[in-house]
Parts: structure tokens; sequence; C-alpha cells
């Protein structure tokens, strides 16, 4: 057993080296920055150039907040395949290592991609730290906006570490006791006793950590409080198109609001947004909702931007997390006249749109004869010439399920807008950087890893210190100082590491930022357990309560 744990603790002892030489590559080619307090990064997931240039259309061309901050393009790929996942995206993003689909915040067993970093054998599934754990242990805030599940891969990447992102209960579990300063998104089933297989009452932990919890935009717009946590949906939040105000805020209004309560730390803040259901969009082939969700998000960029320029030592860095779709604006029925195509003819079937398609399907399915099919698309899409054959296909895919019935009416309005789509899922094109900030500005091509270590610099942080405190591999350590420990449910929803020192039993429940000693909390300094199904790690803090014993 010895001789695993020293294999395990010589991976990790590896690891910050490996950093430490990565980094070394990427800053010494960049000029020194001007003093950065505030870093706000912009997700638009999914987002490709096709989609983005289609959006400026849409608004009659005017200028999106983004077209001035164009700078440079990502290489997006994971680290054994051309075409990440959302997990293995934001991991690099959060911190400077390239992952597996579906891992979050931890390290690959392969890395093989031609021209990447290769990590040593043993370091799967190894948790390495994030920027936003490293603005923590500086004093810095932090925050999130999502408009999906707040437990969703993109913040997950930037919150957990943990091998599975489908995963929810736990990823829901580590993000609460993570320390977040805001949180807003969707999600609330996955904190609800009843909802869990653990039947764990994260509400009530939130409201236990000084979080004021909000449900509604008026609450959340009212609210002054130094901790806040939003949860705006059951799920995933609406497609903007969709959106109703009184029930969900925009994503440039919850941006405002994030911004506004974490610039109250003299020390800075750290604050993810990701525009997360652009990806949804274009999964479906709808790009009614992709134009408008990439426009609202351009409204929180313009947002954000606004507030960096006032306040002189804020940086932007917004970067898709990867392509999706391959949205084309044109297909193959304009190929003999492509050149004398017009803006309305791409955008005349969005612009005149009223819902996304998931939405209008919803209202279908209640009514499939050909007249009210025909009324509806009328209503909705001002589309009044349906074919016989378009009818059929629509009330035929009606009787099956509203996804299948989806892609027959996206179909319908791409032919109408004379777009093309080259995939159901990502697709490996680098995507474009775009960044604000006073006296600093990446160009040219990046890495994916770049941009943590982007943050890293603006902000003075070190993710290898954070990741040497935060963790530790907890059995090798517990082995080498002889303690007396095991493992309680291992395969439980609830797993727990004891240990036993001088006939005193401490536990430490996994994603928990406590060890509990006779039935009494004991809060951690920083960190919390990290459990991944393999292996248990601690932060040093929380190790020295036992080594103070002995």
């Amino acid at each position: 057993m010895r001789n695993t744990f020293a294999k395990l603790k010589l991976a990790v002892l590896l690891l910050p080296f490996l950093a430490i030489f990565h980094l070394t590559l990427i800053l010494d080619a960049q000029e020194k920055s001007a003093e950065v307090k505030n870093v706000i990064i912009m997700i638009p997931d999914g987002m490709s150039a096709g989609g983005y240039t289609l959006s400026r259309w849409f608004q009659g061309a005017k200028p999106l907040a983004m077209d001035k901050l164009v700078c440079g393009i990502v290489k997006t790929c994971s680290s054994d395949s051309v075409i990440p996942d959302s997990a293995a995206a934001a991991t690099a993003y959060a911190t400077g290592f390239k992952t597996h689909t579906k891992y979050l915040g931890v390290l690959p067993e392969v890395s093989d991609m031609p021209g990447g970093a290769r990590l040593p054998k043993g370091c799967g599934k190894i948790p390495v730290s994030n920027v936003m754990e490293a603005a923590r242990l500086k004093g810095i805030s932090t925050g999130m906006v999502c408009t999906v599940e707040i437990m969703h891969a993109t913040p997950a990447g930037f919150s957990v570490h943990y091998p599975d992102r489908n995963n929810f209960e736990v990823i829901g579990e580590q993000q609460v006791f993570s320390g977040f300063d805001v949180i807003m998104g969707g999600g609330y089933n996955y904190l609800l006793a009843e909802k869990r297989a653990d039947k764990e009452d994260l509400l009530s932990e939130i409201s236990g950590q000084g979080y004021k919890l909000v449900r509604t935009p008026g609450e959340m717009k009212n609210s002054s409080a130094k901790k806040l946590w939003c949860v705006f949906a059951d799920a995933d939040m609406s497609f903007e198109i969709d959106r109703d105000g009184s029930k969900q805020p925009s994503l440039a209004e919850m941006t405002e609001k994030a911004i506004e309560l974490l610039s109250t730390n003299k020390k800075g803040f750290l604050l993810m947004v990701e525009g997360s259901k652009i990806d949804y969009a274009a999964h479906s082939h709808d790009p009614v909702a992709l134009v408008n969700d990439i426009v609202a998000f351009d409204k929180a960029v313009a947002k954000a931007l606004e507030f960096a320029q006032k306040s002189g030592d804020t940086a932007i860095i917004i970067v898709p997390d990867h392509g999706n779709g391959g949205i084309t604006i044109g297909n193959a029925s304009i190929s003999g006249n492509y050149d004398s195509t017009r803006p309305e003819d791409f955008i005349s079937p969005l612009v005149k749109a009223k819902s996304s398609a998931a939405g209008v399907c919803n209202r279908l399915s209640t009514m499939p004869e050909n007249e009210k099919i025909k009324k509806v698309f009328a209503e909705e899409y001002s589309i009044g010439d349906l074919s016989g054959n378009e009818i059929a296909e629509m009330k035929d895919s009606l009787k099956e399920n509203n996804g299948k019935a989806c892609g027959i009416l996206n179909t319908i309005i791409n032919s109408r807008a004379k777009l093309g789509w080259t995939a159901n899922g990502h697709i490996g094109e680098d995507v474009l950087l775009f960044a604000y900030s006073p006296g600093w500005r990446p160009e040219g091509t990046i890495d994916s890893t770049d941009v943590a270590f982007s943050i890293q610099k603006l902000l003075g942080l070190s993710l290898k210190e954070t990741s040497l405190k935060l963790f530790r591999d907890a059995l090798y350590e517990l082995e080498k100082a002889g303690a007396d420990f095991k493992v309680d449910n291992g395969d439980g929803p609830n797993p727990v590491l004891t240990v036993v020192e001088n006939g005193e039993k401490i536990e430490f429940p996994a994603s928990r930022n406590y060890a509990i000693e006779s039935g009494r909390r004991i809060p951690f300094d920083y960190g919390q357990t990290i459990y991944n199904g393999v292996k248990w790690y601690l932060p040093a803090c929380a190790l020295e309560l036992v080594l103070k014993k002995k």
C-alpha cells in the first residue's frame, strides 16, 4: 500500500513543476500588465463565428458590444480529443490543465494531443485548483452567473473537482460548501432534500452559511446581501425569447447585480458569466433561440464593459468553450446566387419569430390538426405558406415526441432562412477571443489553458500553491503520520473519512468544508474534503486537525 501512495505522491509533486514550466512559457511572452483588481470571464457556451455574425445581422447590423473586443482565437481541444465537451473546456479555462470529457477540475488519465502537455502516469482524477479557489485564498470575492443549472458543466468546471459532470448531486454539494459570494442560475431541484438521493437539505445549508436565498427578479434586484444565492428555475432557465421577465431576470440583469455586490470588496472580485443556452439552441439547430441568446449575452457584455470602463481596474475575457452545430450563413439552396443575397434573406424569418422551437412545439402538442398547425406557424413565425409535406411532417412528428417535432420545425425555419448546419453536436473549430483590460491584451492564437494563466497573472494568483494547500493526498498523509483511519460508506451517497487519534474520532464528510468532532462541526480555514470516487483529498488545514492531536 505504501508503494501505491508513494507513486501517487510523486505524481502530485510533479504537477507543480509542470505548471511552472507551462506558465513560464506563456508569461514570458507577455508584457507586464497594468494593475488589475477585478476579472470578469464571460463564456458564450457553444457560440461559433457563424452564430456571432448572424446575431449582428439579426439586430440590424448594429455593432455588438463584443465587436470592439475581438483580439484572437483559442484552440479548444481536450486532453485526448480534437472536440471537447463543456466540462473539459471549462476545466482548461479554470485550472490551466486539459482533461477528459465529463471531467471537472481533475486531471485526465490520457493527455496525448499533438503539441499538448504530457502528464506523468498516475495523475488521473487528481484534483487541481481553479482560479476561483486561488482568488478566495487571496481574499478576492468570487461569483458565478449562468442560465442553466448552476451544477451544469461550465459553472461546475469553475467550482468543483469530480470526474462525472452528470452527477449533479455531488456537484451541487461541493458548490454549496465551496465559499462563493454570489451564485445565480437554475437548479433548484438539486438543492431540495426530497429530490436528492442522499436526502441532504442543501437549502438549509445555504441559509446556514449566511446566504440570502432568492427566487425572483424582484428579490434579486432589491437585495443588498453580502452573500447571495439566486435560483430562478427548478432546472435550466428559459431561452431569452421565451423568458418571462417577472419570473426570471435576463443575463444582463444578473451580471449587473453580481458586479454590484462583488465590487464592494476592496481586494477585488472574480466573476464567471455564462450564456449557457446558446449551446442548447445550437444542439437543436434552433436559429431563433440562438440569435436571441447571443444578443442577450452581448447585452451582459455591455454591462460588464460599462463597469470596467468606469472602474479602470477591471479586465474582461470573453471566450466560447467550443463551437456547436456548425451553423453557416448560407446553404445549398443559394449555391448559384450567393453573391446576390441580402441580409433579409437570412434574418427575416428570425426577426418575425415570437418563440423558440421548443416553445412552439409545446403549444402545438395540444393541437395537431392541419389548420391549427397553420395558425400557430402564422402567429409565431409569420409563415403562411406551409406546404402539404411540411404540415404532414409536423403532424406525424407531434404524434411521436416534441423533440422530433422541434427538429422538423427548425428544418422548416432554416430552409426559409437559408441557413446550414453541419453537426448536431460540438465541433472542433478554434473559437473567437475577446478581451478588455487596462494595459493588457492577448493577441493571436492561444491555447484554452492560457486563459487560466492569464487570470492568474492579472490577479496575482498562484494555482500551484493553491493546489498544494487544498489537495493533500489524505490516505497517504494519514498513513505516513501513523494515524488510524477508515472510510465509511465509500460507495454510498455520503461517504465519510474517519480518523481516530488518542481515542477521539474526527470525521471528514465528503464535499464539506468542515470536520465533525464529538458531534460538533469544526470549520476549515479554507478548502473542503474531496472524494473523487477513488481517492480522498484534504486541505492542509484539515490535516492539521489530526496531526495536532498526535
